[in-house]
């Protein structure tokens, strides 16, 4: 992708024209925007500058989830697309509708992604991928060449069976959830297996500390780099080398705003998408509720995206099974559920789980009987689980943070 090697200019005006493209086609063609340009008197047609923006709202989850048909363009019919849920990895599994030309984009960004650690198509891969993502725990997928492991069935009897296709198919290059990889190799260690070494590895799916990188760089003797992107494909950002990550501002207009909601150039704040290529369901002004520390493009740089030099968010505890197996996500359970607003899931036995709700109106009290046998399917092992209705969720420490997950375990 040429863009990757833009200057800064040349980046800043193809935003303002992506942007203008999609305030046009959501004033005109998608009910929840034209009803709110009318409210605070926005006029596409006037938009001049990516301030301009700020003009309008910004879009928090709970309004697309209360109503997900008032994003949807009126042309949707016309247009080849899917509906699709996120993991509920903020508490909020929101159902989305994407179109062809956003899932063709956002896999040429991956692919950039994953080109800047080695990786191209038909390359020897090892996938350690989410649930649910696997008819079985692990298979050989011959129209990808890669080997894939379900991270629900990481446990040591698994592993044992699983190693003889890890050792046999000798893939280049993983692909998966950092803690997934750091329990497969608890139990490669534990088995005395060998732990094979791949060109790199790139990290998805949560957010990656500095010590786990650490940790798999080490205990997997290769260079690791981290892929951050949402199923709403408002935002990605990823690391061109190890430890050295960018917003990739060809793919989305980024802005980052603090505590007042004011937008800053540098600094800390909560990182606010607005996608150029879902014209089917627009989401303009997003929150991510996720919180980034960013500095400026230099020209020193490579590459003249902004820098990101942390990301604070979807660092949520483990579920731990009696079995060993590890969960690091809990929003496909509920995702059905009527008058689900969110939930927060508190491990305090090895065998006990406790679910918090928030809900609205539309959630009635036997509901909470089908959440408990899709929590207990879902896991598939001899656990309890209770449900409580609650007002707000437990926080942890200074900053008013929610885990979606919480253990207790020792």
């Amino acid at each position: 992708m040429k863009s990757q090697y833009w200057d800064r200019e040349t980046i800043e005006q193809y935003q303002l024209r992506k942007v203008q493209n999609i305030l046009l086609h959501a004033g005109s063609n998608v009910p929840y925007y034209r009803d709110l340009f009318k409210s605070v008197r926005f006029d596409p047609k006037k938009f001049k500058s990516l301030k301009d923006l700020e003009r309008i709202p910004l879009l928090d989850k709970e309004s697309i989830r209360k109503n997900p048909e008032q994003f949807i363009a009126d042309h949707r019919n016309t247009i080849h697309g899917y509906w699709k849920q996120t993991t509920g990895s903020t508490g909020t599994p929101l159902k989305l509708f994407l179109d062809r030309d956003c899932h063709i984009n956002k896999y040429a960004a991956t692919l950039r992604a994953y080109h800047w650690a080695g990786y191209s198509p038909g390359k020897r891969a090892f996938l350690l991928v989410e649930p649910g993502g696997l008819n079985k725990d692990f298979r050989y997928r011959l129209t990808s060449n890669s080997i894939f492991f379900d991270t629900r069935a990481v446990n040591r009897e698994n592993v044992r069976k699983f190693y003889r296709l890890l050792k046999r198919f000798q893939p280049r290059y993983y692909v998966g959830y950092g803690r997934a990889f750091l329990l497969l190799y608890k139990y490669l260690h534990e088995l005395k297996l060998d732990v094979p070494s791949p060109r790199s590895m790139v990290h998805y799916g949560e957010n990656l500390m500095e010590n786990d990188r650490v940790k798999l760089e080490a205990v997997y003797r290769t260079k690791v780099y981290d892929f951050y992107s949402h199923r709403e494909d408002t935002v990605i950002a990823a690391d061109p080398e190890p430890g050295k990550k960018y917003l990739m501002e060809d793919f989305f207009y980024p802005e980052i705003i603090d505590d007042q909601n004011q937008p800053i150039e540098e600094g800390t704040g909560e990182l606010i998408g607005t996608g150029f290529y879902n014209y089917t369901m627009p989401l303009i002004r997003y929150k991510t509720t996720d919180i980034l520390t960013v500095k400026k493009y230099t020209e020193a740089n490579r590459y003249k995206f902004t820098q990101v030099e942390k990301i604070q968010g979807r660092m949520n505890d483990k579920i731990t099974t009696p079995g060993g197996r590890e969960f690091y996500f809990m929003g496909e359970p509920i995702f059905n559920i009527p008058g689900i607003i969110s939930a927060q899931f508190i491990q305090d036995k090895i065998d006990h789980i406790s679910i918090k709700l928030l809900t609205d109106d539309e959630f009635r009290m036997e509901s909470t009987d089908q959440v408990k046998k899709n929590c207990k399917d879902y896991i598939n092992e001899q656990m309890v689980f209770d449900v409580e209705l609650v007002d707000k969720f437990e926080e942890r420490g200074s900053g008013g943070k929610r885990p979606i997950i919480i253990s207790r375990l020792d």
